[in-house]
């Protein structure tokens, strides 16, 4: 009886070691938590791209395939880093007066915007110096700017680069878009560190035309949302749990313990 007893407290022991184990194993493989309200989170999660769709190319870590730094167009790259420091009023407002014989002004040859307003008598310039650029840059990818590029920042603002600066105005050319713009979703479900790693998961959705799509840059529709978002139009947390896609953002730190921004994938 004695050993029978004793035989289940063994198994009940061993039964104990497993779990932890378990938890242990469990652990390592998906990394600690972390608090999503955290300021940590809040400053590696910007990283993946401004709200204000406008700029540059929009969320396009949120694709149907796996999104890596290679996958991300060069200039865009730089006009990521251009619309945070834009975002957060970083830059040196000019005011320059237009040329007698058009409603454009010049800073030189090759650097040409538009009259505010097409039709004033002054130009609102933006400059930007580029070793702030390189920085935000740093900070985003882990990398340096392999080459400087004039980028559009938007429909109406374009980017020029000399040999300091990027000065940022209107364009003399504009871009007209016709039809609705697409609105977006996303809400972080949970973070995680293992290593030099940070993980942050979270649900995206697009909206465009009252329809649901899977992702930033593709057409796949995602037809179970639309349904329901045209009878419920309260997309809260909830709704994208529900309804969502998943995503999985990799960063990883480096000496200076920043966090870089690695991949984006669709789970």
């Amino acid at each position: 009886m004695k050993e029978k007893r004793k035989d289940k407290i063994i198994v009940f022991l061993v039964a104990i070691v497993l779990v932890l184990v378990l938890v242990v194993l469990l652990t390592l493989i998906k990394g600690k938590s972390i608090d999503t309200n955290s300021s940590l989170i809040n400053e590696i999660y910007a990283k993946l791209g401004q709200n204000d769709l406008s700029y540059c190319a929009g969320l396009e870590t949120y694709s149907i395939d796996t999104i890596d730094y290679d996958k991300i167009d060069p200039a865009m790259r730089i006009c990521s880093s251009i619309a945070e420091i834009y975002e957060k009023e970083d830059f040196t407002l000019m005011k320059i007066d237009k040329s007698k014989k058009n409603n454009t002004c010049s800073i030189d040859e090759n650097v040409i915007f538009a009259t505010d307003n097409y039709e004033e008598d002054l130009c609102s310039v933006y400059r930007i110096d580029k070793s702030r650029v390189e920085e935000v840059y740093q900070n985003i990818y882990g990398k340096k700017i392999e080459e400087y590029s004039t980028v559009n920042l938007n429909n109406t603002i374009v980017c020029y680069t000399t040999a300091a600066y990027y000065y940022c105005g209107l364009s003399e050319r504009f871009t007209v878009t016709v039809g609705n713009e697409p609105e977006t979703f996303r809400g972080i479900k949970e973070a995680r560190k293992s290593g030099n790693k940070i993980i942050i998961y979270d649900y995206f959705i697009k909206i465009l035309n009252d329809e649901c799509y899977t992702s930033y840059k593709d057409s796949t529709l995602n037809s179970s949302c639309t349904a329901e978002y045209k009878t419920n139009k309260d997309i809260d947390f909830n709704f994208l749990k529900r309804f969502g896609t998943m995503y999985k953002h990799t960063f990883i730190k480096d000496a200076d313990n920043i966090y870089h921004w690695i991949q984006s994938e669709p789970k």
